[in-house]
Protein backbone atom coordinates (compact mmCIF):
# COMPACT_ATOMS: atom_id res chain seq x y z
CA UNK A 1 0.00 0.00 0.00
CA UNK A 2 1.50 3.33 -0.65
CA UNK A 3 1.27 5.96 1.68
CA UNK A 4 2.39 9.17 0.33
CA UNK A 5 3.42 10.06 -2.95
CA UNK A 6 5.85 13.17 -3.23
CA UNK A 7 10.08 14.48 -3.38
CA UNK A 8 12.15 12.71 -1.01
CA UNK A 9 12.21 16.59 0.92
CA UNK A 10 8.72 16.91 0.90
CA UNK A 11 8.04 13.21 2.13
CA UNK A 12 11.32 14.11 4.99
CA UNK A 13 9.57 17.99 6.01
CA UNK A 14 5.82 16.51 5.46
CA UNK A 15 4.82 12.86 6.02
CA UNK A 16 1.12 11.90 5.86
CA UNK A 17 1.39 9.47 8.28
CA UNK A 18 2.75 8.31 11.38
CA UNK A 19 4.30 5.13 9.45
CA UNK A 20 5.89 7.51 6.87
CA UNK A 21 7.24 10.27 9.25
CA UNK A 22 8.70 6.58 11.51
CA UNK A 23 10.08 5.03 8.21
CA UNK A 24 11.63 8.20 6.28
CA UNK A 25 14.56 9.41 8.69
CA UNK A 26 14.92 9.65 12.47
CA UNK A 27 11.75 10.67 14.60
CA UNK A 28 10.96 11.32 18.05
CA UNK A 29 7.60 10.41 19.07
CA UNK A 30 6.70 11.92 22.32
CA UNK A 31 3.39 11.12 24.58
CA UNK A 32 2.08 14.56 24.79
CA UNK A 33 -1.67 16.06 26.03
CA UNK A 34 -3.43 19.68 25.87
CA UNK A 35 -3.83 20.91 29.17
CA UNK A 36 -5.37 23.89 27.92
CA UNK A 37 -6.08 26.38 25.62
CA UNK A 38 -2.54 27.83 25.94
CA UNK A 39 -0.58 25.17 27.53
CA UNK A 40 0.42 21.57 26.68
CA UNK A 41 1.84 18.39 29.50
CA UNK A 42 4.98 16.29 28.09
CA UNK A 43 5.60 14.13 31.12
CA UNK A 44 5.63 16.19 34.08
CA UNK A 45 6.44 19.54 32.13
CA UNK A 46 3.73 22.49 30.94
CA UNK A 47 4.64 24.14 27.65
CA UNK A 48 3.26 26.49 25.95
CA UNK A 49 1.08 24.62 23.23
CA UNK A 50 2.40 24.76 19.58
CA UNK A 51 1.33 24.99 16.49
CA UNK A 52 1.23 22.02 14.53
CA UNK A 53 1.44 21.69 10.87
CA UNK A 54 -1.00 18.52 10.41
CA UNK A 55 -3.40 18.59 13.04
CA UNK A 56 -5.16 21.36 14.98
CA UNK A 57 -5.40 20.36 18.83
CA UNK A 58 -8.28 20.80 21.47
CA UNK A 59 -8.48 20.51 25.39
CA UNK A 60 -7.78 16.89 26.32
CA UNK A 61 -6.29 15.61 23.18
CA UNK A 62 -4.29 13.07 23.66
CA UNK A 63 -1.21 12.29 21.31
CA UNK A 64 2.23 11.88 19.85
CA UNK A 65 4.40 14.84 19.20
CA UNK A 66 6.27 13.85 16.39
CA UNK A 67 9.80 15.94 15.86
CA UNK A 68 13.05 15.29 14.25
CA UNK A 69 16.49 15.10 16.16
CA UNK A 70 17.50 18.20 14.10
CA UNK A 71 14.89 20.31 15.56
CA UNK A 72 15.70 19.69 19.14
CA UNK A 73 18.30 21.72 21.06
CA UNK A 74 19.61 22.60 24.52
CA UNK A 75 18.62 25.50 26.25
CA UNK A 76 20.06 27.06 29.62
CA UNK A 77 16.47 27.84 30.62
CA UNK A 78 14.06 25.86 32.46
CA UNK A 79 10.98 28.14 30.64
CA UNK A 80 9.05 26.05 28.11
CA UNK A 81 11.99 23.61 28.16
CA UNK A 82 11.85 19.85 29.00
CA UNK A 83 14.68 18.93 31.64
CA UNK A 84 15.98 15.42 30.37
CA UNK A 85 18.99 13.33 31.36
CA UNK A 86 21.68 12.52 29.29
CA UNK A 87 22.38 9.06 28.47
CA UNK A 88 24.93 8.82 25.68
CA UNK A 89 26.19 10.65 22.28
CA UNK A 90 27.41 9.58 19.56
CA UNK A 91 29.46 11.36 16.54
CA UNK A 92 28.11 11.42 13.41
CA UNK A 93 30.49 13.34 11.43
CA UNK A 94 28.98 16.85 11.34
CA UNK A 95 27.17 16.67 14.75
CA UNK A 96 26.64 14.27 17.75
CA UNK A 97 23.07 12.50 17.97
CA UNK A 98 22.72 12.97 21.41
CA UNK A 99 20.62 10.21 23.19
CA UNK A 100 18.43 11.37 26.30
CA UNK A 101 15.41 10.53 28.37
CA UNK A 102 12.92 12.66 30.16
CA UNK A 103 13.43 13.27 33.78
CA UNK A 104 10.17 12.62 34.55
CA UNK A 105 9.18 9.92 32.78
CA UNK A 106 11.76 7.17 32.95
CA UNK A 107 10.04 4.76 31.05
CA UNK A 108 9.09 6.92 28.36
CA UNK A 109 11.28 5.67 24.65
CA UNK A 110 14.64 7.82 24.38
CA UNK A 111 14.89 11.06 22.59
CA UNK A 112 17.36 12.08 20.29
CA UNK A 113 18.79 15.29 19.63
CA UNK A 114 21.23 15.96 16.88
CA UNK A 115 24.02 18.53 17.55
CA UNK A 116 26.40 20.30 15.69
CA UNK A 117 29.81 19.16 16.85
CA UNK A 118 31.18 22.64 17.52
CA UNK A 119 27.85 23.76 19.55
CA UNK A 120 28.40 19.77 21.72
CA UNK A 121 32.01 20.89 22.22
CA UNK A 122 30.48 23.94 24.01
CA UNK A 123 27.93 22.51 25.86
CA UNK A 124 30.02 19.54 27.02
CA UNK A 125 27.61 17.48 27.37
CA UNK A 126 28.22 13.84 29.77
CA UNK A 127 26.31 10.97 30.98
CA UNK A 128 23.76 12.01 33.61
CA UNK A 129 23.67 15.31 32.93
CA UNK A 130 20.08 17.01 33.35
CA UNK A 131 20.35 19.38 31.15
CA UNK A 132 16.71 21.22 29.41
CA UNK A 133 15.62 20.69 25.77
CA UNK A 134 13.40 22.82 23.65
CA UNK A 135 11.42 22.47 20.50
CA UNK A 136 11.99 24.35 17.26
CA UNK A 137 8.74 26.70 16.23
CA UNK A 138 8.33 25.04 13.25
CA UNK A 139 8.08 21.09 11.56
CA UNK A 140 6.38 20.21 14.87
CA UNK A 141 3.96 17.18 14.09
CA UNK A 142 1.54 15.50 15.61
CA UNK A 143 -0.45 11.80 15.14
CA UNK A 144 -3.07 10.72 17.57
CA UNK A 145 -2.45 8.15 19.34
CA UNK A 146 -3.95 4.52 18.51
CA UNK A 147 -6.72 3.05 21.06
CA UNK A 148 -4.30 0.05 21.82
CA UNK A 149 -1.31 2.83 23.05
CA UNK A 150 -3.74 4.75 25.02
CA UNK A 151 -4.74 1.93 27.11
CA UNK A 152 -1.25 0.38 27.21
CA UNK A 153 -0.32 4.49 28.87
CA UNK A 154 -3.30 4.13 31.40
Amino acid sequence: MIEQVGTPQEVYEKPATRFVADFVGSMNFIEASVASTTSLRIAESMLSLPTLENMTLEQGDIFDLAVRPESLKFVEHAANAIPVKVLAKEFQGAFYRVEVMMQHAPTAAPIYIDVPVKHANELRLRRNDIRYVEFSESGLLGYRREKSQLKAAA
